[in-house]
């Protein structure tokens, strides 16, 4: 730790606990412990905000159970610290709730005491850089980290005098008042800007963009000449490609796409027409070789992708890959670049995105290929915005249960409005420019919010150097705060432990079949003792790990639960030949 100003001292959080204060892990309480109707508010890991409380949960239990439980109730302005990400280590002051409240195991309770240091101070000095980076050195865990109650009580906080902490708090406070309220503009621009790219979108497809150009160039060709020709020219390539095959085309019966009825579509401008995608272009989709058969994707050339490359505009490239072999016995079919995907299913906002290939590749089933490659380039652009317009009307369209999806008569019965094509250009022109100018403000904006967190954490950076308010000689040093705070608790007698662990008896050696921590259940954080305990020994019955760390059973079994939630525990067996089984 660098040199610090006059007055300051180096403290951890157990160093800085009077007597009347407390540094304890929130509470066990599981699933049966727990009532919606209950006078007892169960505070979560997501209540815990970085620097605010943010009341996200609504879980309660009974007075008579947090009672049993010996449950720690908050007072109001007890600092919270979440034990688990995300962010790890961050903390907030506890405001109060209009029930009595308690929080779980995850959350640490920090409570200095009446003649402690000022609770909003140690917030900023909980959520500073510095800290953060420190406690991230101190985490375990594998599949999520985590940090014990016993690692967070090692950090060192630089500690000012405390009239200095007030004079801190009220700095940062007026510092984050500025930044909380740029920020609060500055988030509420992403979504204005959305709706102009919408209402720009929407007046391009009324014709209100080109209305303009179409009164002066009024004897430009008509979109119906353009669909009539490219209906011709997709009957033209049906029958070269039954030719080429040697096939009688009069005994080839060619399908003919029905044209877009126009009945309740909006009005459109003169010259333009509507039509359906399969009028347009083939509409296809892909396949999934069997991953078991090793001559469909081992040395691979041929790209191969899934709906989820949708998120971008272009596809440029794959990361996965099948083989010549794949894509001749299989339904596979190679897309040629240019083609548009539209994810027919997909998680999250994948359903319904539309990108481009820029090369040629295979998809998977759950993407809709339109092969435009005999299309204007103009008219696959208006094709790929109408898409994107209608981006959540496509969701909304999509059928089935759990998780709707989109399918191939679907997407071919899109219906879109096409404007003549020499409108398209000077409408795709247009849009590129509008669009151009929207991401430009996007990005401003991502970056005026990063700069907005650079000033918070620059202004904490200097408040725990000593740089962000002078200092005042006649304050008491922390160094005077930190031996009354020593001498008073040190004056105390112990107090007894609480919770369903303080009935435990640790053993005075551990078990010769259990390798693991024999530390006891006051020394530290039970889930750290069990999970040491199985880096010892892997596969172990609780009684084994009861008899290791010296927990009694119900916490044991308590945490074996979080474990086996987190998927860091296997359970094999039953009943009482149930072996525990650590898998992170």
């Amino acid at each position: 730790m660098t040199e610090m100003p006059p007055g300051w001292a180096v403290a951890t959080l157990p160093a800085l606990v009077c007597a009347d204060g407390l540094f304890v892990d929130g509470d066990w309480v599981e699933s049966k412990d727990q009532d919606p109707s209950g006078e007892v508010r169960l505070i979560q890991l997501a209540d815990v905000g970085d620097g605010r409380y943010t009341s996200k949960s609504n879980r309660f239990l009974t007075t008579a159970s947090a009672t049993n439980l010996d449950c720690t109730f908050l007072n109001p302005g007890d600092v919270l610290i979440a034990r688990m990400p995300d962010p790890l280590g961050r903390a907030c002051v506890f405001p109060g709730d209009s029930k009595r409240a308690v929080t779980v195991v995850d959350v640490a309770v920090f409570r200095s005491g009446k003649k402690g240091i000022d609770h909003r101070w140690l917030v900023h000095a909980i959520n500073a850089t510095q800290t953060r980076a420190m406690i991230e050195t101190l985490a375990s865990g594998t599949t999520r980290s985590r940090i014990s109650r016993g690692n967070l009580a090692t950090v060192k906080f630089p500690v000012p005098p405390l009239n200095e902490q007030s004079r801190i708090v009220e700095k940062l406070d007026a510092i984050f008042e500025q930044t909380r309220a740029a920020r609060a503009r500055l988030e509420r621009l992403p979504g204005l800007l959305e709706k102009l790219k919408r209402s720009i979108l929407a007046a391009a497809f009324r014709g209100d963009l080109t209305k303009d150009w179409r009164a002066a160039h009024p004897d430009v060709e008509p979109a119906s000449v353009l669909l009539d020709r490219i209906r011709t020219e997709r009957r033209h390539r049906w029958e070269s490609a039954l030719r080429a095959k040697g096939k009688a085309v009069d005994k080839e019966k060619y399908c003919e796409h029905a044209a877009a009825d126009s009945d309740g579509l909006p009005y459109l401008p003169e010259g333009w027409s509507w039509a359906k995608l399969d009028q347009l272009c083939d509409v296809g989709t892909g396949a999934t070789p069997k991953r078991g058969e090793s001559h469909f994707w081992s040395g691979g050339t041929i790209p191969w992708v899934t709906s989820g490359a949708t998120n971008a505009e272009f596809i440029d490239v794959a990361t996965e890959f099948v083989t010549s072999h794949a894509l001749e016995e299989t339904n596979l079919t190679l897309f040629p670049s240019g083609t548009l995907l539209v994810a027919m299913y997909g998680e999250g906002q994948t359903r319904g995105r539309c990108a481009e290939l820029t090369i040629a590749s295979t998809t998977n089933q759950a993407v809709a290929a339109l092969v435009t490659a005999m299309l204007p380039d103009s008219l696959k652009q208006v094709m790929k915005f109408v898409l994107w317009h209608r981006y959540e009307a496509l969701r909304m369209a999509a059928s089935g249960g759990v998780q709707p999806n989109l399918n191939l008569g679907i997407v071919r019965s899109i219906v879109i409005p096409v404007p003549p094509l020499d409108e398209q250009a000077i409408l795709v022109d247009q849009l590129r420019r509008l669009s151009a100018g929207i991401d430009a403000m996007t990005f401003s904006i991502e970056n005026t919010c990063l700069r907005v967190a650079a000033v918070e954490q620059a202004a904490l950076a200097k408040a725990f150097r000593g740089e962000l308010v002078p200092q005042d000689p006649t304050d008491e040093p922390a160094s005077v705060l930190l031996d009354r705070i020593r001498a008073a608790r040190a004056a105390e007698p112990d107090r007894p432990r609480r919770g369903r662990a303080a009935s435990a008896t640790p053993p005075t050696a551990a078990a010769p079949s259990s390798p693991g921590p024999n530390r006891g259940a006051a020394d530290a954080d039970p889930l750290d003792l069990i999970v040491a305990t199985f880096q010892a020994a892997p596969r172990l019955p609780a009684s084994a790990i009861v008899r290791a760390t010296g927990l009694d059973p119900t916490t044991v079994k308590q945490a074996l639960n979080t474990l086996v939630e987190a998927g860091q525990v296997r359970v094999e067996g039953q009943a009482r030949a149930t072996t525990y089984v650590w898998t992170a």
